[in-house]
C-alpha cells in the first residue's frame, strides 16, 4: 500500500506541476512580449508608408534607418533589425498581416505585381478564341464580365489566340484548362506560361453526356477583386520544387492568412525529368486575405509564379 493518501498528489508530481504552471506562465508572457515587438516592428515599417521595395528590404533583415525604430524597443532594438531572421513561420505571418493592416490601402495586391500597357482603345473588350459550340458557350458566360462592350475575335488555332492577346490585338481569350475525365490539361498551361497570361476568369462547360470541361479567360494583366465583390476568389499559382522551398509551409503560411487551399497539382517540368512545379489553387473568402500571403510570399518564396487572381463563375 502506498504511504501517500491516493486523494493527495506525491509531492514529486506537484513539484512538477507548480515547475510547468511556472513554465507556462513564463512562456505565455514571453510570447505575448515577442508579440508586442512585432507590432512595434509593424508601427515603424508602416509609418512612412514606404514603398513596397524597401518595405521588403527592412523585412528582409536590411537594418531600418533609426527614424523608423520605435524607442519603447530600448534593448529589444535588435529584434527590430533582424526582421524575419529567427522568427518562426507563425510570427512572420502575423508580421505580414499587422504591416498590411497598418499600411491600410496603399498596400493591395496589385502591388506586388508589374502591370503591362494599357489595353488599347481599339482592343478593348475584344475576346479571341477558337470557335466551336463549346468556346461559344464560354464566350457568353465571360461576356459578362468584362468591363466594356464585348467583341468576338475567331483564330484558327488556341496559339493564335493567345498571341493576339500578347500582342495587344484583343483584351483576352478563351482556353480549355480542364477537363473532368483527362484533368488538368498540361498543353494549354504551356500556352499560357509561354505568352505570359493571366487567368482572370473559370466557368465550366457541360458536353450533351454530362461531363465537363473548364475554360478559362485570360489577360496580360491580373483582375484584382474589390474589397466589397461579393465573388468568392481563387489564387493559383506554380512553386518549382527544386527551389528548396517545402510545399507544406507554403499551405501553412496560406492557412494562417485565412486562405483555403481548394488543390494541388503535381505538374513535370519539360526541362528536367526530375524537377516537378506544384500548381496550387487557394480560396479567399475576402480580398484582404490575400496581401499578407502575397506579402509573405516576397520574403519567404520569392520563386513562385502567379498564374491567376479570378472568380469561378456559373454558364
Amino acid at each position: 500500500m502506498s504511504r501517500y493518501p491516493s486523494a493527495l498528489p506525491f509531492p514529486a508530481d506537484a513539484v512538477m506541476g507548480r515547475n510547468l504552471g511556472r513554465l507556462d506562465t513564463d512562456t505565455a508572457g514571453a510570447l505575448e512580449a515577442r508579440r508586442a515587438h512585432l507590432r512595434e516592428l509593424a508601427l515603424s515599417l508602416a509609418a512612412e508608408r514606404l514603398p513596397l521595395e524597401i518595405l521588403l528590404e527592412r523585412l528582409g533583415g536590411a537594418a531600418p534607418d533609426q527614424r523608423y525604430r520605435p524607442d519603447c524597443l530600448g534593448e529589444n532594438a535588435h529584434f527590430v533589425e533582424a526582421a524575419f531572421t529567427g522568427l518562426s513561420l507563425v510570427e512572420r505571418i502575423e508580421l505580414c498581416r499587422m504591416v498590411c493592416a497598418e499600411v491600410g490601402g496603399v498596400l493591395t495586391p496589385a502591388a506586388f505585381f508589374a502591370d503591362d500597357e494599357p489595353v488599347a482603345a481599339d482592343a478593348r473588350g475584344i475576346i479571341a478564341y477558337l470557335q466551336n459550340a463549346f468556346t461559344d458557350r464560354a464566350y457568353r458566360a465571360f461576356s459578362g464580365t468584362m468591363r466594356h462592350r464585348v467583341r468576338s475575335q475567331y483564330h484558327d488555332s488556341y496559339g493564335a489566340a493567345c498571341e493576339a492577346v500578347s500582342n495587344g490585338s484583343c483584351e483576352a481569350c478563351i482556353l480549355p484548362i480542364e477537363h473532368a475525365q483527362d484533368g488538368k490539361l498540361l498543353g494549354f498551361y504551356r500556352l499560357i506560361d509561354r505568352y505570359e497570361l493571366k487567368i482572370v476568369c473559370t466557368c465550366d462547360i457541360a458536353q450533351a453526356n454530362g461531363v465537363e470541361s473548364r475554360f478559362a479567360l485570360l489577360k496580360k494583366s491580373f483582375t484584382f477583386p474589390l474589397p466589397d465583390d461579393a465573388l468568392a476568389y481563387l489564387f493559383e499559382l506554380s512553386i518549382t520544387r527544386s527551389t528548396g522551398h517545402a510545399l507544406g509551409a507554403v499551405l501553412d503560411a496560406a492557412a494562417l492568412c485565412g486562405l483555403t487551399v481548394r488543390r494541388v497539382d503535381s505538374i513535370p517540368l519539360a526541362y528536367a525529368e526530375d524537377s516537378f512545379a506544384y500548381h496550387t489553387v487557394l480560396a479567399m473568402t475576402n480580398a484582404g486575405q490575400l496581401t499578407p500571403f502575397l506579402l509573405h510570399l516576397a520574403l519567404d518564396v520569392p520563386q513562385y509564379e502567379p498564374i491567376g487572381i479570378y472568380a469561378h463563375i456559373q454558364e
